[in-house]
Order: structure tokens, then C-alpha cells, then sequence
């Protein structure tokens, strides 16, 4: 998750052989998980009116290098800066990839409210570098009440 190499080259960056048919297997099951990603309900919509409301957006995760595109694509738009870990080098809660996103958006980090759903990678990380932060169900409770 800290290289962009494709799915093949895994092993040998590894130093492992791994048997064709389990890195097969191993393909398929992550070509099903990205054909079956989508955006937790209402995020679409949380997403959109924070761009429209002029706010600036990141996107930032751990993820290996087949991810992005098929995140990317459930999108409802663009967003200002992506910190995938594959292409900044870095793991949440590495403060690298946190610097990446502050840089990124051209704010300093108490100016940026990072949601997420990992309490180490995605609460405690960005605060202890200085962001604020809160779990994604709260924000979904905040901005789509029942």
C-alpha cells in the first residue's frame, strides 16, 4: 500500500513465491471487491454540497495501487487533493500523508476536519498532527438527520 505496483508484482516485492493459482485467486477476489465498491449512503451528497458550499476536499487512504481508480470512479465529482498511500509513500498515521494533505489543500492542518472510520488512522493520526477530526458516522448523524 506504500508502492504503486500492480497486483502481479506483489510477491516478488515481497521476496515470496506465491503459487499462480493463489495469486489467481488472490486477483479475482480484488477485482470483485472494486466491482462491488460504492459510497456509504449520502456521502454523495455530503460531498457535493461541500464542494458547492466552496470548501476544499481531500481524499486520503490506505490503499494499494488497484484501488484508486475504482475509487475514484464512485466519486460524485473531484476532489481537490488525493493522499492515496500508494502514491504519496506514506501510511495513515504516518504524518507524511497528513503533510501531503494540508500541503495539498494550502491550509494549515487546524483548518482541516478530516472524517474517517479508523480510530488510529483516521481520528487519532490527524489529531495528533494538528487536524481536527471526527468519525464518519457523526458526520453522517450531523449533516443527514433522520
Amino acid at each position: 500500500m506504500r508502492e504503486d505496483r500492480v497486483t502481479a508484482d506483489w510477491p516478488a516485492s515481497l521476496g515470496l513465491a506465491i503459487a499462480p493459482e493463489i495469486m489467481a485467486r488472490v486477483e479475482a477476489g480484488i477485482t470483485a471487491e472494486l466491482a462491488s465498491l460504492q459510497l456509504r449512503h449520502g456521502m454523495a451528497d455530503i460531498l457535493t454540497g461541500v464542494g458547492a458550499a466552496g470548501l476544499r476536499t481531500a481524499l486520503c487512504s490506505n490503499l494499494a495501487s488497484p484501488y484508486g481508480p475504482a475509487v475514484r470512479s464512485v466519486l460524485p465529482g473531484q476532489v481537490d487533493i488525493e493522499a492515496f498511500s500508494y502514491l504519496v509513500g506514506a501510511l495513515k498515521p504516518e504524518p507524511a500523508i497528513y503533510t501531503h494533505v494540508a500541503e495539498g489543500l494550502r491550509l494549515s492542518p487546524d483548518r482541516i476536519l478530516f472524517v474517517g472510520d479508523s480510530q488510529r488512522a483516521d481520528i487519532d493520526g490527524p489529531r495528533s498532527f494538528g487536524f481536527r477530526a471526527m468519525h464518519v458516522l457523526e458526520l453522517e448523524a450531523a449533516m443527514c438527520p433522520m
